[in-house]
This record gives C-alpha cells, sequence and structure tokens, in this order.
C-alpha cells in the first residue's frame, strides 16, 4: 500500500480494486487509521470520507493539540458534504471536542440532517441540542450522558430508534411516558441518574421493550424524605430488567413472561 506505481508502471493491486471495496476495507479500520489512509494519493483522500464510524475518542488524544484545528476541519468537511460520506455512527464525549459547544452543535445538526443512524454523546457540562434531534427517523440508537435538562417535545418521532440510553437529565412531568410511547421499535431503554419529579406516576409503556434498566442509586442521598410517586411499567416482552431506587409509594407492573433475568435493589 505504501507504493502507488511500481516500475514498470504498472499499478499495485490494493489501489486497483473499486471504491466500493476499498471503503468496506476502510470500515475495518478505527478512525485514525482510516484518516491517514489519505495522505496515500488523492483517491485515497477522496475515499476516507468514506468513514462509517466517527469516534472521537478512539483517536483525538493522539492528535497533538496544535493539529487538532486541522482533525475538526476534516470533520467539517466530513460532515457538511453529506453526499460525499456514507457516516453512520457519531461519537464524542467532552473530553474530546475540547469544549467547542458551537461546533459540535453544528457537527450534531448535520450528522442528524445526513441520515445517521447512531449518536452517542457525553459531557459534563449542559449542552444545547438541535430541537430535531428527537423526531430524526434515520436514529437506532441515541445515548445521551448530559448534565442539564432535556426538552421532550409534545410530538416525538423516532420511529426506527430501537436503543435509548439517558443519563444525568432532568425530565418533566410526563416526559418519560411521551418519548417511550412515541418509540413503537424501541428494544433497549436505559435511565441512569434520571431526575424527575418525585410527586408524579414513573410510568413507562413499550411493547416492544425487552431490555429496562432504571437505575437511581447515585440519587438516593438527596432524597431521604418520604416520596409519593407510583412506578407504572407496561412491558410485557421484557427478558431484561434492573431497578434501583427508594422505596416508591406503589408499583403496577404487567405480566413478564419473557423475563429471564431482574435485578431489583430497594434502598
Amino acid at each position: 500500500m505504501a507504493k502507488q506505481v511500481k516500475s514498470v508502471g504498472e499499478l499495485d493491486r490494493l489501489s486497483s480494486l473499486p471504491d466500493p471495496v476499498l471503503c468496506h476495507i476502510l470500515s475495518f479500520l478505527g478512525t485514525k487509521d482510516a484518516v491517514r489512509t489519505s495522505i496515500l494519493s488523492p483517491r485515497w483522500r477522496h475515499l476516507s470520507a468514506s468513514l462509517s464510524v466517527l469516534d472521537f475518542d478512539e483517536c483525538i488524544y493522539s492528535v497533538r493539540r496544535e493539529y487538532r484545528n486541522n482533525f475538526k476541519n476534516f470533520v467539517d468537511r466530513l460532515l457538511y458534504f453529506p453526499n460525499q460520506s456514507s457516516l453512520k455512527c457519531f461519537r464524542v464525549t467532552h473530553y474530546s471536542f475540547d469544549g467547542d459547544y458551537s461546533r459540535l452543535y453544528g457537527w450534531i445538526c448535520a450528522a442528524l440532517l445526513g441520515g445517521i443512524n447512531e449518536i452517542d454523546i457525553s459531557s459534563h457540562e449542559s449542552l444545547m441540542l438541535p430541537p430535531f434531534l428527537l423526531t430524526c427517523r434515520s436514529l437506532v440508537t441515541l445515548k445521551l450522558d448530559i448534565y442539564g435538562d432535556i426538552n421532550i417535545p409534545s410530538h416525538v418521532c423516532l420511529p426506527n430508534l430501537k436503543t435509548l440510553h439517558l443519563s444525568r437529565f432532568d425530565l418533566s412531568d410526563g416526559s418519560v411516558f411521551r418519548l417511550v410511547s412515541s418509540c413503537l421499535l424501541l428494544e433497549e431503554l436505559v435511565l441512569e441518574l434520571v431526575e424527575f419529579p418525585r410527586n408524579i406516576n414513573f410510568n413507562i409503556h413499550s411493547l416492544s421493550l425487552k431490555k429496562l434498566v432504571l437505575d437511581f442509586e447515585g440519587l438516593i442521598q438527596e432524597f431521604r424524605r418520604d416520596l409519593n410517586y407510583v412506578v407504572v411499567i407496561n412491558a410485557p416482552n421484557l427478558v431484561y430488567f434492573k431497578y434501583a431506587d427508594m422505596l416508591a409509594e406503589g408499583y403496577r407492573l404487567s405480566t413478564m413472561n419473557s423475563l429471564a433475568h431482574a435485578d431489583i435493589g430497594i434502598f
């Protein structure tokens, strides 16, 4: 792969492969190595835009700080020209985007408009999220670990979402029910350290759900008073169920004939 042309003028076998085959090969490389192939030739520079996974954590720490703007410019080109990209997965954490919030917001918008399948964002700060994040028809996996409020609109449209992880959010009255019941294909729901009004019913209704994790153990120290909310779970096809919280006023659970594993912790 180091040589483009042999002394006899014959192209090496790798470079002679068609673009779809080369793109398939690149899909097995990590983000950093896939981007490095762009130095091989102008043709490989074009192919590096065919990354299917953009994982900042996998590559940003190996980029010297003075060169990180160059990498961010590469991401700009990758995301803002969706017709030249086949990006399916976008992962980023607070450490890897260096607090460049406005740029991150633009990247998320571009990824959503480009038909992204998976978004995984983690931040120790409150982030502004695009209003159309929860109406993206292409999303299959959405993982958000972000401090602050999440505004669940009255109309949620995530028809292809199968995996939803939310951590450290403040959820408003009834927003969990509205969000989950709008995801008709949802199979895995994980809510960790999620704040919600403790004087209402915590209601989850999903016929498609197979894995449910409600882990609020880390919030227990903040709630030493009596709690008067009721946990209502209607998920008859659950296979895995984990629940960790203080004792609620009441519980209403549907029959779970498929349940194979349950981990219940009441503190």
